[in-house]
């Protein structure tokens, strides 16, 4: 009777821990399920919020999956295209450019210059068209904004040639030296046809001038004692590389160096076309290089500096006109 009391006795104790642990499961599963609830919850929640930012986002930009611009109201987008720097002019156009587009590849911070090609301080994947008039329009929020290099000036409705600008990349991509033509003689873009065979860039065709519409400015020589005169542009060292911009870029230039010890010592050009080598008494000029685009050069101190720039008559439909024109400066 007293094994029988005693089994009886452990009987209840396994009941009575049989119930707690079911009461322990069941509580534990009602707080798993809670906590899987809440969690669902929070999920859901977030996953709403994701939801109603990309709809935000889909319905301001064109689309899932479009560039985000990074810049704040105070930063100034850039961008490095075939070599030039292009800096955000704070204009906008609606209407669609011209031209082949190409897409930002790779960014840096906003605080950053780009220095890769095809590469910005506001973020990759945008679409950009570089134009003729030397501009290049991105497309940001279903706008056009407008790019143009340091120091560039718009194209005027005359036909005058455009500025070039020299800027050091390696120390200072934001600040560089304009320089105007000195002389030049461009041609509108409907004398193209009207070239004679022979004549590559029409500078040549002095006969027909005037009914070819040309407009000329005589300037001075680059020996000329005005080039004395002139703001020289501050090199660093010797040979340092130049990147040169102009609104419509040039088919090529043509580069030639003179010194300072023969300023004044010009030979006219009747005498230097009747006078024999040995009889030539003209101060020594280095060979010019010829450049085309993309154009970095080299510069030296001391020196003065002749771009020939020359703008094909296979371009002007594009340019809007043809011809040459002759850059002078000077450098310490």
């Amino acid at each position: 009777m007293t094994e029988t009391a005693d089994s009886s006795q452990e009987g209840e104790a396994v009941h009575e821990t049989d119930a707690e642990g079911a009461d322990a499961v069941h509580e534990t599963d009602a707080e798993g399920a809670d906590a899987v609830h809440e969690t669902d919850a929070e999920g859901a929640d977030a996953e709403g919020e994701i939801s109603a930012s990309g709809e935000d986002v889909s319905s301001e930009a064109a689309g899932a999956g479009d560039p985000v611009y990074t810049l704040g109201e105070d930063d100034i987008g850039m961008i490095l295209l075939d070599g030039l720097l292009y800096m955000d002019s704070g204009e906008t156009s609606d209407a669609e450019p011209a031209g082949e587009s190409t897409t930002v590849l790779t960014s840096v911070g906003s605080d950053e210059i780009p220095g890769r090609d095809r590469e910005s301080n506001f973020g990759a994947g945008f679409t950009m068209v570089p134009s003729r008039d030397g501009k290049v329009y991105v497309l940001i929020e279903e706008e056009w904004h407008i790019f143009r290099r340091p120091g560039a000036v718009d194209t005027q409705e005359e036909l005058e040639p455009p500025a070039i600008t020299l800027v050091d990349p390696a120390n200072d991509m934001l600040n560089g030296i304009t320089v105007e033509a000195s002389s030049y003689r461009l041609y509108p873009a409907d004398a193209a046809g009207s070239l004679q065979d022979g004549n590559a860039s029409g500078v040549d065709a002095q006969t027909e001038e005037e009914s070819m519409g040309a407009v000329t400015l005589e300037g001075i020589h680059p020996l000329d004692e005005e080039v004395l005169q002139m703001k020289p542009l501050r090199v660093r060292g010797v040979k340092v590389p130049y990147t040169l911009g102009c609104n419509i870029q040039p088919d090529e230039i043509t580069v030639a160096v003179y010194s300072f010890n023969d300023v004044g010592k010009i030979v006219p050009e009747e005498e230097a076309a009747g006078a024999s080598d040995d009889q030539m008494e003209a101060p020594e000029e280095e060979d010019p290089n010829v450049f085309t685009p993309p154009y970095y050069v080299e510069l030296d101190k001391g020196q003065i500096y002749s771009f020939l720039a020359v703008w094909l008559p296979e371009s002007a439909e594009n340019n809007g006109f043809y011809g040459e024109a002759e850059y002078i400066f000077t450098t310490n």
